[in-house]
Order: structure tokens, then C-alpha cells, then sequence
């Protein structure tokens, strides 16, 4: 059996990997496990420029389709990812800059894509591919919000006090919408079964 690199396919959210192992990294330095700590924030640094590469080498980036609300919300992984690592680095204030622009534009650009692309279908439409994977997006904005204040707080960029508020009330409000149309399609699928097995049949398109 042959590897090869151009068969490769990381999904939208591939960032995740990076974002659990860099949550553990905090996990375990609350705890006092100062070893396991630093090994996991390794894991995560070198596993966020592994991953970065891997998209861009294999081109993957081009078959995403970013009209679809599934994949640019799925993509806040990168967003929480550059979060979590920069929460680890506050005494490392250019590194603490660095990964907090990278992550206010990665932001910026998925809010506006998947604002157009939810904007483009109707609410039920919504309700019926809402899933567990679109609170993503509320994960990726509130640790927006987290690197914003560290970074004030690091830096003497103090202005940046300014944008953690209003990210961390836009993370609040993602939250809610996406709450709520888990919990409408929940609630559509108990009320008429029969046409949630007709819509999810292999035979229909999703």
C-alpha cells in the first residue's frame, strides 16, 4: 500500500486536534503537572504548523467549499486552535501579538462567510443541518475574546480591551442561535420522524 501526500483529505475542523491537545496543556497546568503540560503545548505548537502545511501542500483549502455554512463554521477550529496556543504564551508578548492578528483575521474572514452563507438559506434549511460541530464557531469567537484581553494585558497594546468585549458578547450570541437550531431540529425530528427518515435516506441528497 503507497502513502501518498496528494491523498490526503484534512477535513474543515482538522484544527481541533490542535485545540483539544492545547486544552489539556492548560488542564494540566492548573493541576500543577508542569511536565505533561509543557509536553502538550509542544504537541499542539508543532501539530498547528504540521496541520497548516499539510492544508496548503495538499491544496486542500481549494476543495473546500466555503458557500457552505458547514465548512466555514467547522474552520473556526483554526481560530480556537490560534486561541489556546496564545492564551499558553503571555510572557512571550510578540508571540501573543503575532497569533492574536492571525487569529482576528481568520475570524474576521469566517464571520463574514458564514454570516452570507447562513444568510442565503431560510431558517428551517438551517434547522435541518444544524449540528453539534456549528457551536464551533461560539468556541472559536469566545477564545477570540480571551487572546484579545491578553493581549492588552501583555502588551502595551492596551486597545485591545476595546475588542475582547463586543467578540466575547458576539460568542455569547453565536452560542444561542446555534443552541437554538440544534434544539429546534430536535424537536421537528420528535414531532414528524418518518419525514427525518425520508430526508436522511442514502437514496435523497442531504
Amino acid at each position: 500500500m503507497t502513502f501518498r501526500l496528494a491523498d490526503v483529505e484534512p477535513p474543515p475542523d482538522v484544527f481541533a486536534a490542535v485545540m483539544a491537545t492545547g486544552i489539556l496543556s492548560i488542564a494540566t497546568a492548573n493541576h500543577h503537572y508542569r511536565e505533561i503540560s509543557e509536553t502538550m503545548r509542544v504537541l499542539a505548537s508543532l501539530g498547528l504548523v504540521v496541520l497548516v502545511v499539510l492544508v496548503i501542500v495538499t491544496h486542500r483549502f481549494a476543495h473546500w467549499d466555503l458557500t457552505d455554512p458547514d465548512v466555514t463554521l467547522r474552520l473556526f477550529t483554526f481560530v480556537a486552535a490560534c486561541a489556546v496556543l496564545d492564551s499558553q504564551l503571555a510572557s512571550q508578548a510578540v508571540l501573543v501579538q503575532a497569533l492574536g492578528v492571525v487569529a482576528l483575521v481568520s475570524w474576521l474572514v469566517l464571520i463574514v462567510l458564514s454570516t452570507r452563507n447562513m444568510s442565503a438559506c431560510a431558517w428551517s434549511g438551517l434547522r435541518d443541518r444544524a449540528h453539534g460541530a456549528w457551536e464551533l464557531a461560539s468556541v472559536g469567537t469566545s477564545g477570540l475574546a480571551i487572546v484579545a484581553a491578553k493581549v492588552a494585558r501583555y502588551t502595551p497594546e492596551h486597545w485591545w480591551l476595546a475588542v475582547a468585549v463586543p467578540v466575547w458578547l458576539a460568542a455569547l450570541c453565536i452560542y444561542g442561535v446555534m443552541t437554538w437550531l440544534i434544539l429546534w431540529r430536535s424537536v421537528a425530528q420528535r414531532q414528524n420522524p418518518a419525514r427525518e427518515g425520508e430526508r436522511s435516506s442514502p437514496t435523497r441528497g442531504f
